[in-house]
């Protein structure tokens, strides 16, 4: 009864989404896309377990690897390269009287992107603390977390170095399978190159769920939801994952903003080694996105 509950209410969640989404979907996405995973866009979200992630991600248009494709195309597409690195640990908190109070979270993560006018090295700490209630049956974790941007950029012939520092905070709710996200990045926000939307660090509030079904402990069905609203841009994304045996993942993601489709593929290698890749195509506009991550959890 219970699960059934639970999957009433994502269906319910999805459907008024889907009803509030309906004017914004034309809108692009931005230029500095987070890597697929809500822990990125969540600085309260953490996976189980500490780990470091590597990570690196080719955007091309038409299959054009040689060099960044907006150059003389009226910047069509703004992002040639990013690769990244993040790791997250955690702290038990006090246990007065034999009892588990709560976990101290933190991460760093670090992100280059490069592009046809610009290098843009972003670093970012974080921290987040995660209330145990009733012996563990609801989780609410409450995180923060600081970023610097550093972007030389050349603009009209002339070169500039940029710093942008800027404030996220997030909140996430875990019962059972259920996970619930809210976030805001950017909460400072603004955009460089001449008040040009090209780079654009506008605010952003982020809404997501997803929910894990065990099928006789062999397959999991793990439906997700993303949607987000900004000042400039808005992003929907509705996808499955499945999990098969605790071994291989499998996963299809629909972005509606851009009519795009996110396929990924997830392996484990070798004791807490674990690779995973990513392809989005768009049906809209002529973008392809290749992700490839290793990821060590201990």
């Amino acid at each position: 009864m219970m699960r059934s509950n639970m999957f009433l209410i994502a269906s319910c969640l999805c459907l008024i989404a889907l009803m509030l989404w309906q004017p914004i979907v034309a809108q692009e996405p931005l230029v500095m896309e987070l890597p697929y995973g809500m822990d990125y866009y969540n600085p309260a979200h953490y996976r189980q377990g500490q780990y470091v992630d590597v990570w690196t991600r080719y955007q091309f248009e038409n299959g054009n690897y040689s060099q960044p494709s907006n150059v003389g195309r009226g910047l069509s597409v703004p992002e040639a390269l990013q690769v990244g690195a993040a790791y997250a640990g955690f702290r038990n908190a006090s246990r007065p009287m034999g009892s588990e109070t709560g976990t101290h979270h933190y991460g760093a993560m670090f992100r280059y992107s490069g592009l046809s006018f610009a290098r843009l090295y972003q670093f970012e700490g974080r921290y987040a603390y995660e209330w145990i209630l009733q012996g563990g049956k609801h989780r609410v974790i409450l995180g923060g977390a600081a970023s610097l941007i550093i972007a030389p950029y050349t603009w009209d012939n002339t070169y500039s170095v940029t710093a942008l520092p800027d404030l996220h905070i997030g909140l996430t709710y875990r019962y059972k399978g259920f996970t619930l996200d809210v976030s805001l990045r950017n909460v400072i926000g603004d955009a460089i190159a001449d008040s040009s939307t090209i780079l654009m660090r506008e605010r952003k509030g982020y809404l997501g769920w997803s929910y894990e079904a065990w099928v006789a402990d062999k397959v999991a069905f793990i439906p997700h939801m993303l949607m987000a609203y900004g000042e400039r841009t808005s992003q929907f994304e509705l996808g499955l994952m499945f999990n098969i045996m605790r071994y291989v993942e499998v996963g299809y993601t629909f972005r509606a903003v851009k009519v795009g489709h996110i396929f990924q593929l997830g392996l484990p290698i070798y004791k807490g080694l674990r690779f995973d890749a990513a392809y989005e195509f768009s049906q809209v506009v002529s973008r392809h996105n290749v992700q490839l991550s290793l990821t060590y959890q201990w």
